[in-house]
């Protein structure tokens, strides 16, 4: 059985803080629980709480202090900005409606201030770089003082990117690498685990994050799931089993169970890992074992080196995935005339992308990925009439056996 430890209030539950099997795990959070919430009415927290009131806690927090004076100041300046926007309203009553004019007044915000004014692109929209890293901020912080039991989980909105200096490339599913980048990536990426392992400067903790991002990569790539999902995947969720391939030989691999990080497409599944995502997957967990890490069910399978109760930031790993990928020469890719970034979430683009040039149907890559039907239809019959028609256009390409050499 799973025991629960929640604070319960009239409307509901405030916060679920803890889910284990373990009896005496349990206790002792709730212990832990209750001294918190005696010490929240003793603060006077429990009260409406405002951005303002919520900044001012965070601010007396470890975590707060924890962070560089620079990144102190970012923090600061930009809940005061979310502050001025809702004012003394309360958090309990923020819908998401009303954003609504919150970019309008952001941007405005931005052009009327000299000191923000750097966060505006040439042609004077907003650097979208800088707009993520609030938007992670606000979520960080809220959901800090979430887990705390001060106040509910409010989500921002998308940002719109009419605001924005950038492209969507959502509708793009050529915007991933070709097998011959996907070739040279590859070596880029095993070099800079070995450059890592050789720099005696990195000492366990490199080695472990180099591994530990090669492995969430791989996954990515071959399991077809989102980041996140990934990134979030407990021990409990890796079975392993044994398949039988149709020339009769069985083999070892795993059964990896995503859980669904988009509310849209809530679809949990499993995805088979196969003989590249195995071996790397099985590697990386000896190496984790070998360092002293908890390997029970309910340890995350990617967690930070320092919290080893925290799975593996997905900003993170975007940071490192791109100095990888520029060093190499593979930042920029698709179509001349439309070119986009590159990130992780491309592997899951190519994974599709290989299943349909291996003559899967449809309706099984969609189970496979969690997607309707309709929506990997959206996105990406135009690459599987291209490969029927066997035409090639500009920005897509070439199938190739190169993609699954070692």
């Amino acid at each position: 059985p799973n025991y629960y430890v929640r604070y319960s209030t009239v409307k509901g539950y405030i916060t679920k803080s803890l889910r284990t099997p373990d009896l005496d795990k349990a206790k002792a959070k709730a212990f832990e629980l209750g001294e918190l919430i005696l010490t929240r009415n003793l603060h006077g927290l429990s009260k409406t709480q405002t951005i303002a009131s919520i900044t001012d806690w965070f601010t007396k927090t470890g975590r707060y202090k924890a962070l560089s004076t620079q990144r102190q100041k970012q923090v600061i300046r930009w809940m005061r900005i979310f502050s001025e926007y809702f004012k003394n309203k309360s958090i309990d009553t923020i819908q998401y409606t009303d954003w609504a004019d919150y970019w309008q007044f952001r941007h405005h915000f931005y052009d009327n201030t000299q000191y923000e004014g750097k966060a505006l692109s040439g042609n004077g929209k907003l650097a979208i770089k800088t707009l993520r890293g609030e938007r992670n901020t606000f979520h960080a912080i809220i959901g800090h003082a979430n887990q705390h039991g001060i106040c509910k989980m409010i989500k921002m909105p998308e940002i719109p990117l009419q605001w924005t200096d950038t492209k969507a490339n959502y509708t793009r599913p050529d915007a991933t690498y070709t097998p011959s980048q996907y070739a040279k990536y590859r070596t880029a990426l095993n070099k800079w685990v070995t450059e890592r392992e050789a720099d005696w400067r990195s000492g366990k903790q490199g080695k472990y994050t180099a591994h530990m991002i090669r492995a969430i990569l791989w996954t990515i790539r071959h399991s077809g799931a989102r980041v996140k999902e990934v990134t979030k995947i407990t021990h409990s969720c890796l079975e392993e089993r044994t398949i039988k391939l149709p020339d009769g030989t069985s083999h070892q691999t795993y059964a990896i169970f995503i859980q669904p990080t988009k509310s849209k497409s809530p679809f949990a599944r499993y995805a088979i890992m196969n003989y590249s995502g195995y071996r790397h997957l099985k590697q990386f967990i000896e190496l984790k074992k070998s360092l002293g890490f908890d390997c029970s069910d309910d340890q995350y399978v990617f967690p930070v080196w320092r919290d080893r109760t925290r799975a593996y930031s997905s900003n993170l790993l975007g940071t490192v995935f791109r100095k990888i990928v520029q060093k190499a020469g593979l930042y920029i890719i698709g179509d001349k005339t439309n070119p986009t970034r590159a990130t992780p979430r491309m592997f899951r683009r190519y994974y599709i992308i290989r299943q349909i040039d291996a003559g899967t149907p449809v309706t099984h890559i969609a189970m496979a990925v969690g997607h309707k039907v309709e929506t990997c239809q959206k996105f990406y019959n135009s690459v599987m009439r291209e490969r029927y028609e066997q035409q090639v256009f500009t920005g897509s390409y070439y199938p190739s056996t190169m993609d699954e050499e070692e």
